[in-house]
């Protein structure tokens, strides 16, 4: 059985296992966690990191820049490079705690993207951040629910 303990809002979370097999090896090979660049993009990782222990290879950060996103991009003088610079924040987080990290940024429907990836790179489980702050409505319509409805891959909802 695996424990998570600590405070996840300032990060002090550890996992620790109480039989021998998950203090020896970790249960995951890869993890994937998808961002959309968010102001939550710190409090993801803070929340990531106990999770990231679980992991015996590569934690993989993917940005999907939806397409057709024309109203939210406006602002923006190139969506790519916002998004290229995201995963790099992640990266440089969770490879200064220790973990193997690999990002990428993708374009499409995040949903779609997503489930393609998880697929594409043998990814053992998939951690998503949803912004419901009600547990019956965590995968209430939603990239999540989408993701879960879809994927083969276990998933694991974080509510902000």
């Amino acid at each position: 059985m695996l424990t998570v303990s600590g405070d996840p809002a300032i990060g002090d979370e550890t996992v620790s296992g109480t039989d021998k097999q998950s203090e020896e090896k970790p249960p995951f090979n890869d993890i994937l966690i998808p961002t959309d660049g968010s102001g939550a993009v710190w409090e993801e990782i803070k929340r990531i990191r106990p999770i990231g222990s679980l992991c015996r290879g590569t934690v993989h950060a993917l940005y999907v820049q939806p397409k057709g996103s024309q109203q939210r991009d406006q602002l923006r003088s190139d969506p790519m490079e916002e998004a290229e610079e995201t995963v790099a924040q992640f990266e440089r987080k969770l490879t200064r705690d220790g973990l193997q990290t690999t990002t990428a940024v993708r374009s499409g429907m995040p949903a779609e993207e997503i489930v393609r990836y998880a697929d594409n790179e043998g990814i053992d489980l998939i951690v998503m951040v949803t912004h419901s702050e009600s547990p019956m409505g965590i995968l209430g319509k939603s990239v999540t629910e989408k993701v879960f409805n879809r994927s083969s891959v276990p998933l694991m909802a974080l509510t902000r």
